[in-house]
């Protein structure tokens, strides 16, 4: 079986945060649309017809020449779109399409490496009809992980090629956005960006969104943007097309979501929030008055300090996408040629805001965006990257090559290169012998965890990584499915190694009592025991059960093979 119902999913099928993240938000009785998935299974027993060829392809790079790099991508994701499947694996995937009623459906792309790289093979196809357009959309998102990046990381790490595809039944939304739980610049808000048509326009950043701030506390709208949206994405009513149109002109200036609508999302989007203990990205779409939840995601957010400049001139004001202070000389980017002019530490004026530019021009300093919103792709890589970003609607201005401040945290972009001062009363910093280490159970916080100035992770626990997975830890390596335990296990640990990257992260092997793990799938034969805290559990537990206790040691070897050997290791209850 290839193909599985979200209604039938467990947390632990999957080996990417897209696809299990919706499964949780079903489970929790969240309105998600009828969906179904194309297991890892589906995409390697694909693969493995064309492993040796595309091997050949990535075996012949240099890793440091970026022609042939882009060259083996090319050749390699137009395998994927032009060979056949397996007949057996068609069927299967057109008895789900069949079941959902053939209708219109959103195809999407997720894979593992999303939690470390959320530029990698990230693509959704809307308005997807037929068969042949299915299988045309899946094969172009299995093709989508070779970009030359992974390609390159495939090269030094060994990276295993592994992606599910999300089928997703089409939300033709009248009106739709994003919601961050968290607000870029207040940690007690919720903000809604919302336009008319597909929230896709809002993401893609095509749709200029009216923006709207929710208290989360009191569940009241604390202020509003109402700007004039020139632009949407719709289904077009003939061909079904995926189309950027002109929003009529009597409704260009509307306001997009009433006040009742507004707080009555906010109330849904800080439930997922409640969900999954902590900030979220939501994108959100309103069909014939029904609100559905697409997508939910980890929010990586900085929130901004209260910073002035003094005796500065103003030259452009924006909105606030991402926090920070950063000066920097202007580069405008008109075309894709242009990201090739900047260097580390400029700053980039820009309306490419697709995520294949934004990789292009990571190393600059700061991002002026002319369109989209603070919940557009761009903006939301910003963040990720802890990089100010400010959002423009018109042009700017100015000369390349000239000097600038950008105040990421107010929006305003002020001439040459001014020090930031600090409304905050300064306090004298305490330097001790001592190392003070954070101790972390999520992975999903190491973001966050690591701007505290620790000196590291004293403790990373195993516990909820276990638990993330739904299955006893015995019952992958029973089933020979030892390496997929050891995948799971590097894939959250990986995230919390990254973002402390080199500072060290001590790694606590597993320490579960007995009467946790016997909650998990394939737990029955655990002991009953009278006090489970002083029981089987430890270093002893690993010693009795060496397979367990190898495939967990090779899960921190992949860690290292990554690139991140910051990584130590904890051996509990000697």
């Amino acid at each position: 079986m290839h193909t599985l119902w979200i209604g039938a999913a467990a947390l632990s099928d999957f080996k990417c945060p897209k696809a299990s993240s919706l499964v949780r938000l079903s489970k929790a009785g969240l309105p998600v649309p009828d969906t179904y998935f194309l297991l890892v299974s589906g995409f390697e027993l694909f693969y493995n017809t064309y492993k040796r060829q595309i091997e050949d392809i990535i075996c012949s790079v240099d890793p440091k020449s970026s022609v042939q790099l882009e060259d083996a991508q090319s050749t390699i994701q137009k395998i994927f779109r032009t060979k056949k499947m397996d007949p057996g694996l068609q069927k299967e995937i057109l008895d789900k399409y069949a079941e959902m009623g053939k209708p219109f459906v959103a195809v999407r792309s997720a894979n593992w490496a999303e939690w470390i790289e959320p530029t990698v093979g990230q693509k959704t196809y809307l308005n997807v009809k037929g068969n042949k357009a299915l299988f045309d959309s899946i094969r172009r998102c299995w093709g989508l992980f070779f970009d030359a990046k992974a390609i390159c990381n495939m090269l030094s790490t060994k990276t295993r090629p592994q992606v599910t595809v999300i089928v997703q039944k089409m939300v033709i939304a009248q009106k739709g956005g994003v919601a961050l739980t968290t607000s870029p610049s207040d940690e007690n808000a919720c903000l809604i960006e919302a336009s008319f048509g597909l929230p896709a326009g809002v993401t893609s950043g095509i749709a200029t969104p009216d923006s709207y701030v929710v208290s989360k506390d009191k569940h009241v709208l604390l202020r509003k943007r109402i700007v004039q949206k020139n632009y949407q994405l719709i289904k077009h009513p003939k061909t079904g097309e995926t189309k950027k149109t002109r929003v009529k002109k009597t409704d260009q200036n509307l306001q997009v979501m009433t006040e009742q609508e507004t707080i009555s999302l906010s109330e849904t989007c800080l439930k997922i929030e409640k969900l999954y203990k902590s900030p979220q990205e939501i994108e959100w779409g309103i069909m014939d008055g029904n609100v559905y939840m697409l997508e939910s995601r980890p929010l990586t957010i900085k929130i901004g300090r209260a910073k002035i400049v003094r005796s500065a001139k103003i030259l452009a004001q924006g909105v606030a996408a991402s926090s920070g202070v950063v000066s920097g000389r202007l580069k405008f980017v008109r075309c894709i040629e242009d990201t090739d002019l900047v260097g580390t530490g400029d700053i980039v004026f820009t309306s490419l805001i697709t995520p294949d530019a934004i990789n292009k021009i990571k190393d600059a300093a700061g991002f002026i965006f002319k369109g989209g919103g603070v919940t557009s792709h761009a903006a939301t890589l910003s963040r990720e990257m802890m990089k100010p970003c400010i959002i423009m609607s018109d042009e700017l201005s100015l000369a390349s090559g000239v000097m600038l401040t950008l105040d990421g945290n107010t929006g305003a972009i002020y001439e040459g290169v001014i020090k930031p001062e600090s409304r905050e009363r300064k306090v004298n910093s305490l330097k001790t012998r001592t190392k003070v280490k954070v101790n972390l159970s999520l992975p999903e916080s190491a973001c966050m965890a690591s701007k505290l100035g620790s000196d590291g992770v004293g403790l990373l626990r195993a516990k909820l990584i276990i638990l993330e997975l739904g299955i006893h830890p015995l019952k992958f390596i029973e089933e020979g499915r030892s390496d997929e335990f050891s995948e799971k296990m590097a894939e959250r640990i990986a995230v919390v190694a990254k973002e402390f990257y080199p500072k060290p992260v001590t790694y606590r092997c597993l320490d579960m009592p007995t009467n946790e793990l016997r909650a998990l799938e394939g737990g029955d034969s655990e002991p009953i025991e009278q006090n489970p805290m002083l029981g089987w559990r430890g270093i002893k537990r690993s010693l009795d059960q060496e397979p367990l206790f190898r495939a967990e040691l090779k899960a921190i070897k992949m860690v290292h093979d990554m690139g991140y050997g910051n990584v130590e290791i904890l051996f509990p209850m000697v």
